[in-house]
């Protein structure tokens, strides 16, 4: 009898408790002045194209991918199909 009810048991499982997503603000970045030559030699991680700069980010002149800076350092990580 027990084994059989441990064949049949039943789980309930709570519903998920939902969770308000608080929006936040985007960070200021102030206007970045790049050495021209630096920029040159920088690479899009996703595709080895040329990057340049749009809106306070790098941009792939080749596929697009646009990176972030923080704290005035790019984040040059490819995405992993977050797209």
């Amino acid at each position: 009898m027990t084994a059989e009810l441990l064949r049949e048991s039943h789980v309930i499982t709570p519903p998920p408790i939902p969770v308000p997503l608080i929006p936040v603000p985007p960070i200021p970045v102030p206007p970045i002045e790049w050495d021209a030559d630096l920029l040159r030699r920088l690479a899009c991680p996703a595709c080895r194209g040329a990057l340049g700069i749009e809106d306070a980010r790098l941009v792939c002149t080749a596929c697009r991918q646009s990176y972030s800076f923080a704290g005035g350092i790019p984040r040059l990580i490819a995405a992993r199909s977050e797209a």
